[in-house]
Formats: C-alpha cells, structure tokens, sequence
C-alpha cells in the first residue's frame, strides 16, 4: 500500500489547519466509530459549499467517505484551493495530525500538482521546522522511556512522513551515501594476513560482513576478494575473504529507510 509519504514525494503539497472543528463532528463520540478524531494518513473528502453566504470559497472538510464532518479549509487558504477545485482538479486530502481534541488542532495535507508555489514552501519549511525542534528536544531527553499512546504514534507516522518528503532536499544524489575509507595498498593484493592488526588502520579492507554493516554491498561481477585473513586459534582455524574499496557500492536504500534511519538515531537536522 502507497503511503503519504510516497505520493507527497511525487507532487506538490501544502498542509493547513482545519478551522471551525467545535461546531461539527469531531471529537463527537459515534457508536460505531467511537471518539471521532482521525489518525495520520486517513483520506479526507473535500467538499465545495460556493453558495456560503460567509464564504464563497468555502472547502468543507470530510471524513469516513462523507460520513463526519470535520470542518474547514481556512478562509485564506481556501481562497487558493477554490479555483482548483472549481475546475474539476482531483485534490488528494489526508490527515496530516490528527489533533488534540481541541480547535485548530489537527491538520490536512493536500495533493495536487497545482497547489500554489509559495503555499508548498511554507508548507515545507513549517515541516522541516517542526522535525527539528522535536528532534533537538529528543537528543536532549534520550534517556525518556518512548510513549506507547496513539497519539504518540500517530505524531511519530506525521514526522516520520515529513522527514521521508524532506530527505531528496536534505540529502540529494550521493550524499546520503556513507564515506568510502581509501583502497588498501596493491601490494596487499592476493596476500594472506595473519591476523587483523595487519590491515593498515583506516583502509578500506574488510570482511563481506562489515562492509554490509558500514552500508555497502559488493560489486556483482567481483569473483575473488582483494586478500585473506588467516589464522588459528586454540579452538577454530578461520579463514575469511577480505575486500576492498573498490570492489563494494553503496547500498540502495529508499527515503523512507533513510528516514527511519536518522530517526532512530536522534540526529538534528537543519534543513
């Protein structure tokens, strides 16, 4: 299944409150339902109202295919997303934050090639700043035992989503690629060490494992390793296969592992 994350990255996006949340549905308790308050990544319906008498953008907010009104799109970025809608234009909608229960508190992402330029890049830099400052809090409270309410996880989905969209701008082309460490002398080339201070600090040599730790996996058409490693123990004889530098890649890796990658390391990024 597609996420968010995946469609935002192919188009353009703008995210906005949802206003006028106290005088509809949400929070309502429904017997079938339960609490109505949506969750990260849940469709919403968008639904012209031209004829408001308050506003003649007006952009009525839906959820459950039609079955809750949510609210609405606030006035001034409804006056951005009208004409879109006027012209037939398929605006994809979904939860960006589900809310806290009270007005104003939750949040739309809204999908369509054609959103506004400067509606997208607010909508990005309001992200990237959210991600940081929850990151710069989370590196100085490390030790915090993890919440398990759905509310939490419903937070840790939008910011993971968020980061996932920013990765391509935070880390474009090679440079989410880890640092190649240099190629190990020629001369080493076919040789048998005997032990493991005899690879030269720092070099790239080392074990189809290791390499696979440090993100890299080894070329397809290499047949032989760069040299050995060989020794003997009280207890085992081993034998490993070591390569070098030039004989691995860069591991593929998606933005949304990437993402996950930063996330659960507690860097801070600065976007």
């Amino acid at each position: 299944m597609i996420t968010v994350s995946e469609i935002m990255n192919s188009r353009k996006w703008a995210i906005t409150s949802i206003a006028g949340m106290q005088f509809y549905d949400y929070d309502d308790e429904d017997d079938l339902v339960g609490r109505i308050r949506p969750q990260h990544g849940d469709r919403i319906q968008l639904v012209r109202r031209p004829c408001n008498r308050h506003d003649p953008n007006a952009v009525e907010v839906w959820w459950r295919d039609g079955q809750f009104q949510l609210g609405h799109i606030p006035r001034k970025e409804a006056a951005e997303l009208a004409p879109l809608l006027d012209d037939d234009a398929n605006v994809l909608g979904f939860i960006w934050d589900g809310g806290n229960g009270y007005n104003w508190s939750a949040q739309v992402v809204l999908v369509h090639d054609n959103i506004p330029q400067d509606w997208h890049v607010r909508s990005v830099d309001e992200a990237a700043r959210d991600l940081d400052s929850w990151m710069t809090r989370r590196l100085r409270t490390r030790s915090e035992t993890p919440s398990r309410s759905s509310t939490d996880e419903d937070q840790g989905k939008r910011r993971l989503d968020a980061l996932t969209t920013l990765i391509p701008v935070l880390y474009p082309g090679d440079e989410r690629n880890p640092a190649l460490p240099p190629e190990p002398p020629r001369s080493m080339r076919g040789k048998t060490l005997g032990w493991w201070d005899e690879i030269p600090e720092g070099m790239g040599l080392m074990t189809k494992t290791s390499w696979s730790e440090a993100g890299f996996n080894i070329k397809p058409r290499v047949r032989k390793p760069f040299c050995w490693i060989e020794y003997t123990t009280r207890r085992k004889h081993a034998r490993y296969p070591l390569y070098a530098s030039s004989q691995v890649t860069p591991k593929k890796i998606s933005d949304r592992q990437l993402a996950k990658r930063i996330l659960r390391g507690g860097g801070v990024l600065h976007a």
